[in-house]
């Protein structure tokens, strides 16, 4: 199964931001040594940049990562609109350096600082694979590897411009004023959307005794996501990520980091060619996308390895793993 602990990367205006770190319960047991060339991964969930939190992911992701005895660390960022793109960046490179500098010692059972990690995987959704992707435009200790579940590619992209269908009732702004006058925060997740350490068995397989916990729709992560909603309407997530931004036309795609794309074929949120179209840009890395056949966004987030509409995620696992083989050969 998964043991979970529970750190604080960092504090910013009375915020505690935190992490989740999963790792598997029989390394623990047998006392893996992780070493400055182990393979880790910062996890950053999705939201439309404005709900939820660190708890925020399925099964799959912690059974992906913890049967290659990766560690995972699942990460806080601060949400729109009481910030804009530039913190929500801030946050996630100072959960990077978490995982960097901090969680090696913290493996370790050791206050003394060890040196960093030197195999960062940055995988992400929707939202977080927006910021998953920004990551692999940084300028010292790049990831080896970005792993991009339908995420969002660039406020450029016409997902961004397209007209509201004037089937669907225009949102009011009296619908989300309240939530403009809210203070920052990480946001939160209702209970039948977190990972629940209980839900996997000692092998990592599926528990069939958990019980995921009931919807609750009164839950007030499931109303701010609305904000989303209608900040797509107004056409505002261009403005909100002007700082951070990279479009289609940005150089630096063309000196990135290996990267893998699994995104439905029928998604309503982000569409599948946003995904198509920045595969097309990265380079000279590889690069590859997985399609999962008629399947919408978040498809993967309630389902465990095995499940017959997990295939397009089980090979997108595939080839992050030999992409970090290579890179661990390489450096061997």
């Amino acid at each position: 199964m998964a043991t979970k602990t529970t750190h604080t990367f960092k504090t910013v205006d009375s915020i505690d931001l935190k992490v989740d770190i999963y790792t598997r319960t029989l390394d623990i047991d047998n006392s893996v040594k992780y070493n400055t060339k182990s393979p880790v991964i910062l996890f950053i969930h999705g939201g439309g940049f404005v709900a939820f939190d660190r708890e925020h992911l399925g099964p799959s992701i912690i059974q992906s990562a913890l049967k290659r005895s990766w560690p995972l660390v699942s990460t806080d960022y601060r949400k729109l609109p009481q910030v804009r793109g530039k913190e929500l960046l801030e946050d996630v490179k100072d959960a990077y350096s978490f995982v960097r500098e901090d969680l090696p010692g913290i493996l370790a059972g050791t206050e003394d600082k060890l040196p960093p990690f030197e195999n960062i995987i940055v995988v992400g959704q929707s939202a977080g694979g927006y910021l998953a992707l920004l990551c692999g435009h940084f300028k010292d200790h790049r990831p080896i590897a970005i792993l991009s579940y339908y995420g969002v590619t660039t406020t450029s992209d016409d997902m961004f411009k397209r007209e509201r269908n004037p089937a669907q009732p225009k949102i009011p702004r009296a619908y989300i004023a309240h939530f403009l006058d809210e203070e920052a925060s990480v946001g939160s997740t209702p209970p039948h959307g977190a990972f629940h350490p209980e839900s996997l068995l000692a092998d990592l397989s599926r528990n069939p005794d958990f019980i995921v916990p009931a919807s609750d729709e009164s839950h007030p992560s499931r109303a701010r996501q609305l904000l989303a909603a209608y900040f797509a309407q107004e056409k505002m997530f261009a403005s909100f990520m002007e700082d951070v931004d990279r479009d289609l036309e940005d150089p630096s795609w063309r000196d990135y980091v290996p990267t893998i794309f699994v995104h439905g074929e029928a998604d309503a949120a982000v569409p599948l060619q946003a995904s198509v179209n920045l595969a097309k840009v990265i380079g000279p890395t590889p690069v590859k996308l997985f399609v999962a056949k008629g399947a919408n966004h978040a498809f993967d987030e309630p389902l465990y390895l095995g499940d017959p509409e997990m295939a397009a995620v089980e090979e997108g696992w595939a080839a992050l793993e030999e992409v970090v083989n290579a890179k661990l050969n390489e450096s061997a």
